[in-house]
């Protein structure tokens, strides 16, 4: 198991694609930043993910609930819109809250 996390560093612009296509992160924490623009369906081999506290925009990527090895998702407090998606209920853990401006 690999962690990568990038929690709480003031980090902006928009999360790197590469980072989530790491064959070895499990977990991938980018929590409690400035990244905006929106989430890609490409998540590699990681099962814990937490993009929370951010400025991210959009949908929730369709794609993402179909990734087998997901099982903790953490997209709070960000800008995002659309429909949730019924297959993430099977998620162990799943944060969607609102941000309130």
């Amino acid at each position: 198991m690999f962690s990568l996390s990038v929690s709480s560093n003031q980090l902006c612009g928009s999360i790197p694609l590469e980072t989530m296509k790491c064959p070895y992160a499990t977990i991938v924490d980018f929590s409690h930043n400035l990244f905006n623009g929106s989430i890609t369906s490409q998540i590699g081999c990681v099962n814990d993910l937490s993009l929370s506290h951010n400025f991210l925009v959009g949908d929730i990527p369709f794609l993402l609930r179909i990734k087998l090895v997901l099982d903790r998702l953490d997209l709070s407090y960000n800008n995002l819109s659309g429909k949730v998606h019924k297959e993430l209920a099977s998620l162990s853990y799943i944060n969607l809250s609102l941000q309130f401006l």
